[in-house]
């Protein structure tokens, strides 16, 4: 290999002593230009790219001091020398702090000056060998991530502190305290276009990064397949998160149609527990109730696999909850008694059916509130209450909040 040096010194006879003096190619350098002040150096050294500079301190037009400073500030990869007088060492003192490797006092032994270049080029070696090693850690990084990720939410792994290693040499951070968000979408087998699977499936990802991003929330995420993620969410506060969640599946929905899942895992304490946080939000999913629409499920044991008739009702719930919808409506269209369908759902799900209704009415009221484009009564109609006033009443009922309120919560 053939190092490059430029020389930059406004005494002709300096120039040249370093130039002719010196047999340089016995130690694989080459010089490449030289130039009589700052100015012409920094132009050659953008141009050239040398990897060793020898510059004087006291120069026209540019000094060695702005020279080095300019040097650093264009982040050149190159090693800078100093030469300097006996009477300029504080000038020579503020280069190095500026930037450059060392300096030289005049009149030059070339000797020494050989010494200082070859040591200085062993120094630029060693940066260069660390600067890829940290190339190479921030590149194989997100792969270090996801195996990580994977190990932790499957439970094959070894122990924590071989992780934690990996987490300091990489600079991932990963919560080591929160809760799992399981993203899928549901039924992908009915997307035709394989592709769009990942499309869809990336838009809801997106989403739900920028809605914590936004909550200045730190995450750490990885994909489980084409149709499903996961996101692990340095959050004990469920209620807070099930609202940043909403917001990132309001802005899904602008442009995109097919039906998702978000689920919320049980809270995790350390990276033992995240596994148990990531089963239980697959579950969460799973107990979705209202399979017509995009949703977020918070894992609860009380909840169990619903039956097909429950799952009709909430279907017919979902297609007319705008409507005055009574359960003598949906028992007649499943051909069964209003008794035994109020039966089935306090039994099955473990509310009424009146409850049902009120859930998913305000889910979509919170939806319709998000979008930011009805005023408040008009809400309360889409979502089957004329009376702005009940609807008040209710939405605080269930959410604690006024639907004025909602916005800053």
């Amino acid at each position: 290999m053939t190092y490059k040096m430029l020389v930059v010194d406004d005494e002709y006879l300096v120039r040249r002593g370093i130039k002719e003096t010196i047999e340089w190619f016995r130690y694989g350098i080459e010089i490449v230009g030289e130039a009589t002040h700052g100015k012409a150096g920094l132009e050659m050294a953008q141009s050239l790219h040398p990897d060793i500079i020898i510059t004087d301190i006291k120069m026209p037009v540019m000094d060695g001091l702005k020279l080095v400073s300019s040097i650093q500030e264009f982040n050149l990869d190159c090693v800078i020398l100093v030469l300097s007088g006996y009477k300029d060492f504080e000038y020579t003192k503020n280069t190095l702090e500026k930037g450059a490797f060392s300096y030289l006092l005049k009149p030059i032994d070339n000797q020494e000056l050989i010494d200082k270049v070859l040591e200085a080029l062993k120094h630029l070696e060693q940066k260069r060998h660390v600067q890829r090693l940290v190339a190479n850690v921030e590149e194989d990084a997100p792969i270090i991530e996801k195996r990580i990720i994977d190990q932790l939410i499957t439970g094959r792994h070894g122990d924590f502190s071989s992780i934690n290693t990996k987490l300091q040499i990489y600079n991932i951070q990963i919560p080591s305290s929160g809760v799992v968000v399981y993203g899928m979408l549901d039924h992908p087998e009915v997307i035709l276009v394989k592709d769009a699977i990942r499309t869809y499936c990336d838009a809801l990802h997106h989403a739900l990064i920028n809605a914590l991003d936004q909550a200045q929330l730190s995450h750490s995420e990885t994909f489980i397949d084409d149709a499903a993620f996961v996101v692990l969410v340095a959050c004990d506060q469920v209620d807070s998160l099930y609202h940043i969640l909403t917001q990132a599946l309001v802005s899904y929905e602008v442009n995109h149609n097919h039906v998702v899942s978000l689920g919320i895992g049980t809270p995790y304490h350390d990276f033992g527990e995240i596994r148990e946080s990531y089963t239980t939000a697959t579950k969460a999913t799973a107990q979705k109730l209202f399979l017509a629409i995009n949703s977020i499920d918070i894992y609860s044991t009380k909840k169990a696999q619903y039956k097909p008739m429950i799952m009709a009702a909430m279907t017919y719930i979902s297609d007319h909850y705008h409507e005055d919808v009574s359960v003598k409506h949906v028992a007649d269209s499943l051909f069964v008694s209003e008794s035994y369908l109020l039966h089935l759902f306090k039994e099955n799900v473990g509310k009424t059916f009146i409850e049902c209704l009120t859930d998913y009415r305000i889910l979509m009221a919170k939806r319709l509130l998000m979008e930011g484009k009805y005023k408040i009564y008009e809400v309360a109609d889409k979502v089957g209450y004329p009376d702005v006033k009940y609807f008040s009443q209710i939405f605080r009922k269930k959410t604690g909040l006024t639907p004025s309120d909602f916005y800053t919560k």
